[in-house]
Order: C-alpha cells, then structure tokens, then sequence
C-alpha cells in the first residue's frame, strides 16, 4: 500500500467527490469528479463510484475517510482480458495541501480489478449500513 498521496485534492472537490457523506456508493456523474479528472486520465476514464471506505483499504498508520474507484477502458487489451480495469483510490484526512489521495489499487475495488460491463452492477447493489436515515423514512 502507498504511504505518499498520490496527489491531493481541495475540501470544495472532496465534496463534490463524497456527496452526502454517508458511505453510501454513487455513481458520479463526470462534472462531479471533473476536478480530479488529470489524475484519473481523460480519455479513458469510463465511470467513477465514490463512497466512504471499508476499514480493510486504509492505508498503514493512516486514516482514511472516503474513497473511490476508478472505471477505465483499457486500451491495450490481450486476448481474453475483459476490456474495463477498476483501481481504487483512498482519502484521507485533510492536511495543509488539502485532502490525500492515496491510489492506484487493484486489490480494493468493489468491482473485480479485470471487469466486463455487468460486474459493474455491483456498484449499485452494495447496501450500505451508513445511508442516511432521512432517505430511508421517505
């Protein structure tokens, strides 16, 4: 696991990446994650899914907050490899160059590193014991 960020982001960013704050995953729309978009690879960058992070993705010695994953089109496909590569990518708490970003991880995505279209759907069936209350009673 990465000990240095990878880079940082701005708390305005953070929040357009978390949303609601409730651990819930969401499929971003590209304007909501727009601003980490020169870390992540414009071209090939399919989809983003953000939450809050499951405990076994914190990075040694660091706490991390929220995370995401990273849909991307892979471009230089072998012969039977699916054509979509999922990483995970970690914040963490906010420090005086804003909040870290610790990524590139293939082995902390909800969906499978090497995924087809449908192993994306996962994406929207995870429950969450953290969705919000209020959208709950509604």
């Amino acid at each position: 696991m990465l000990k240095q960020p990878s880079f940082y982001i701005t708390e305005e960013n953070y929040n357009a990446l978390v949303g609601n704050g409730f651990w819930k995953i969401n499929d971003l729309p590209p304007e909501r994650w727009d601003q980490v978009r020169n870390f992540l690879g414009r071209p090939d960058t399919l989809a983003v899914f953000a939450s809050g992070n499951a405990p076994h993705a914190i990075p040694s010695g660091l706490s991390e907050i929220a995370g995401f994953d990273r849909v991307r089109i892979e471009g230089n496909r072998v012969e039977g490899e699916p054509p979509l590569n999922v990483y995970h990518y970690g914040i963490g708490q906010k420090e005086a160059n804003g909040y870290p970003v610790y990524g590139l991880v293939k082995d902390k995505t909800v969906a499978p590193h090497w995924s087809e279209l449908h192993n994306l759907d996962v994406y929207n069936q995870q429950p969450s014991e953290y969705d919000d209350p209020a959208e709950r009673a509604s």
